[in-house]
């Protein structure tokens, strides 16, 4: 509430006296019936209605203004708004970029979960392995150069060459898709990075294009 001038409409940012708390609000407005010792029959406490329209990834709030309203015995309190600087504004929009890129790539991580999420922890562990194996193996066709495929080949009673291409094929199939999410991935963070304004940048959908 605001203390007004009930003759001037002088308005005054002050604290409502104790002595007149617990008072209903349109007891408030016009206090000519309060005793003469308080000294407040000529002031009133009139309710605010806050103005305060401005862009905060743009602008900043300076001051206020006060404008008495005689007819509905309200008081206009209007924020004095002046833009941001150029080094905030670049701040906030370098934030919001943080943020959103931190998002993009939580989500590429968990469509990395969600296609791994039936294979075993070591068994993903020893992919690299496999495919380097099989990869040598191919090269050379010598079984020293897959040691491991050999074990492996040997406990399936597969032939090892049996083996090398289903390694080849699982890892082919692996491969694509991961290339396919960080390709994803890094076009939405290449599309956020030239984005130039922080409204820009919440409002960009990352949930498009992945493969999954």
């Amino acid at each position: 509430m605001r203390k007004v001038n009930l003759t001037t409409l002088e308005t005054f940012n002050e604290p409502l006296p104790s002595s007149l708390r617990g008072l209903l609000p349109e007891s408030l407005v016009d206090l000519s019936w309060s005793p003469p010792e308080l000294g407040l029959t000529e002031f009133g406490w009139w309710p605010i209605i806050i103005v305060d329209y401005h862009n905060p990834d743009l602008e900043q709030i300076t001051g206020w203004t006060d404008q008495a309203n005689p007819e509905d015995k309200t008081v206009t309190v209007t924020a004095i708004i002046d833009p941001l600087p150029a080094e905030t504004i670049a701040q906030i929009v370098a934030d919001a970029k943080t943020v959103k890129s931190r998002e993009c790539d939580l989500l590429a991580k968990s469509k990395r979960e969600q296609l791994t999420a039936t294979i075993a922890p070591g068994e993903m562990a020893s992919w690299p392995i496999k495919r380097a194996e099989a990869l040598a193996y191919q090269s050379t066709g010598q079984a020293t150069d897959a040691p491991n495929l050999v074990v492996e080949a040997d406990a399936r009673e597969i032939p090892l060459e049996v083996l090398v291409d289903k390694v080849m094929a699982k890892a082919a199939q692996l491969s694509y898709i991961e290339a396919h999410l960080a390709g994803i991935n890094g076009k939405h963070n290449d599309a956020i990075a030239l984005l130039t304004t922080a409204a820009a940048v919440r409002d960009y959908d990352i949930t498009t294009g992945w493969p999954m």
